[in-house]
């Protein structure tokens, strides 16, 4: 997934290089119609023992 902003101009170019890229089955623009965005945090810790038991219990959502 890439989220981008720019002129029409900037959007076209992006999806006609993104569509030369081997592995790119398919190229969606969802401006047009409905959709959801969310942000996603990737954060790795080291803990062990009553901390790694806590962390879990912080990250439950």
């Amino acid at each position: 997934t890439i989220v981008t902003t720019g002129s029409d101009d900037v959007i076209e170019q992006i999806i006609k290089q993104l569509n030369k890229l081997i592995d790119v089955v398919k190229v969606l623009d969802l401006n047009d119609g409905k959709h959801i965005e969310r942000e996603l945090m990737l954060v790795k810790v080291k803990a062990s023992g009553n901390y790694k038991d806590e962390m879990k219990r912080m990250c439950d959502i």
